[in-house]
């Protein structure tokens, strides 16, 4: 996702609500469509399980021959429905919207930290748990009170 850090030769510009609007959504409708096609995933994973007797996902499994035999059959339902391509194609698409989420975030920072601000987007875009971190705020941030 193209933010507002991405325009001017990494310049990075007053983030409105606007776009903070914008980014917020992207955010959410990426993070659905992952939960969305993991849990087609775990529903078809409980289902075999449950062919085999069994309550729950397949990794908690005790019999290790049933364990395998669900696991070729899941594996094979996801590659015929190609489910493996979309889910990557979605958490790529989160990740991206992760990080413009985060950016555009910092973003609202006033002017006077400006070089608190530089130093954040480089720690978001590196650490894990910064970036996690920025969104759980931002996700808390009463939209109303941006400019």
């Amino acid at each position: 996702m193209k933010t507002e850090f991405d325009k001017g030769e990494g310049k990075m510009q007053k983030t409105n609500k606007g776009t903070f609007k914008a980014a917020l959504k992207e955010y959410k409708a990426s993070k659905a469509a992952v939960d969305n096609l993991e849990e087609r995933i775990n529903r078809k994973d409980r289902a075999l399980c449950a062919n085999y007797g069994h309550d729950g996902l397949s990794w908690t499994m005790e019999n290790d021959a049933d364990f395998e035999a669900v696991l070729v059959e899941l594996e094979k339902y996801v590659e015929s429905t190609g489910l493996q391509e979309q889910v990557s194609d979605a958490r790529k698409k989160f990740q991206e919207a992760e990080q413009g989420f985060a950016r555009v975030a910092v973003g609202l920072m006033p002017n006077a930290y400006a070089v608190e601000r530089a130093a954040l987007v480089d720690k978001v875009e590196r650490d894990y748990s910064t970036l996690q971190k920025v969104i759980n705020l931002a996700l808390d941030l009463d939209v109303r009170t941006i400019p």
